[in-house]
């Protein structure tokens, strides 16, 4: 191995490092993408179960805590849910970077493959001779 195939080598197997901890960067993004969507989902039933509940009778003081809790609900909702759109967002541009990624470590292989090539037939027609 000359130093243009040894340093090709290397920045393959740094290329590979990199792109095993942005899979497990990526893959704990999605859980959690997934994780918020499921409590978005819950809250939105709950919210759900407590406006139906809204037609018992109750008094002044109840209808107002209900109304109070049923605000807050709401509002968590409408948060959990655009952290899963920002989660999902960024989940879209981690997979485009990992896809470039890929692509730089696939063409530093060939790169490294063809170094290998050339420097084995440069030692062939150095034998011959």
């Amino acid at each position: 191995m000359t130093d243009r195939s040894k340093l090709l080598s290397l920045m393959t197997k740094r290329q590979s490092v990199s792109l095993m901890g942005a899979r497990r960067a990526l893959a704990a993004m999605i859980a959690q993408q997934r994780s918020a969507e499921t409590l978005s989902q819950r809250l939105d039933a709950l919210l759900e179960a407590r406006r139906q509940q809204a037609g018992a009778s109750m008094n002044v003081a109840q209808l107002r805590e209900h109304r109070r809790l049923n605000d807050q609900l709401a509002a968590e909702a409408e948060r959990n849910r655009l952290h899963a759109q920002k989660l999902a967002a960024d989940v879209a541009k981690s997979v485009d970077e990992l896809a470039k990624a890929d692509h730089k470590k696939l063409t530093l292989e060939e790169a490294t493959l063809a170094a290998r090539i050339t420097e084995q037939s440069e030692r062939d027609r150095k034998a011959e001779a």
